[in-house]
Parts: structure tokens; sequence; C-alpha cells
């Protein structure tokens, strides 16, 4: 014997960004990040590896910005045009209450509504605000 299969979409949806079609824009997407490294000598802020899944809301102010904000993390993806002047990922992590820095950053992507990036970072990017080189993100929506 089966169980009733749900056929309601589970999806909280948000406000519309042009990259989902009309009604359908996700209130909440997840970033994933694997193979990021640390720059010699560095380590993951409070102990907390960028390499997993972060779920990001929404930004009330720009239907284009999804961003996760908590210690030690914050993780934004930047869809369209309308949010930046290009898609864009990045992953900063807060190393000080005051300071931050990049251990991921796909700089910005011509394509808008990307969901794969790079890491724009490599060895040579290794300074005391950029502490993580190599790797991939992508967005799951």
């Amino acid at each position: 014997m089966g169980h009733e299969v749900p056929t309601e979409d589970p999806t909280e949806y948000g406000n519309d960004c042009g990259c989902f079609d009309p009604g359908k824009t996700p209130k909440i997407v997840v970033a994933t990040f694997s193979l990021v490294a640390l720059c010699p000598g560095r380590s993951w802020p409070y102990g907390i590896n960028l390499n997993t899944a972060w779920e990001l809301t929404q930004k009330p102010t720009n239907p284009c910005i999804w961003e996760y904000l908590d210690v030690p993390w914050q993780i934004i993806w930047w869809a369209s045009l309308e949010a930046h002047t290009k898609s864009h990922l990045i992953g900063y992590g807060r190393i000080s209450p005051t300071a931050r820095a990049y251990y991921f950053n796909s700089n910005n992507v011509a394509d808008a509504c990307r969901v794969n990036f790079d890491n724009a970072l490599v060895l040579g990017s290794c300074d005391a605000n950029h502490r993580g080189y190599d790797g991939t993100g992508k967005i799951l929506v």
C-alpha cells in the first residue's frame, strides 16, 4: 500500500526577478561550494568550512539578490543585471568583528542568471583580504 503524493508545489515564492518566470522566483535558494582551498597559513573562520551548502534568502530590497548572513559567513548571489552589473557569487568570511576576507569570488560574470561559478581567486591571489582560492560554486533553485 502506498501513500498519497502531494500535488502542491512546496516552494515558497518571493518577489519577481527576471531570471524566473513571473510568480516563480524562489524566496530561498541553496548555494553550494566545493574544492575551495585555503591559502597557506590560513584557516576557516571560526573553524566553519565554506565547502558545504548554504541557504540564501531573497533580499526584500532587491528581488535578484539572495544572501546568507550569520557569523562567520556572508554568502551573496547577485542573479542578474537587475541586481548588479553582472551575475556574481561571493563567499566572505568574518575574520574579526569588523573585518572580512574573500574565500570565494566569481568576479563579475557576463551572463545574467548564471548558476554555476568558478572561483576567480587563485593561489597567487592570497593576501590579508583573500584567504581562499580555486573551487566552484553552484546555485540550486
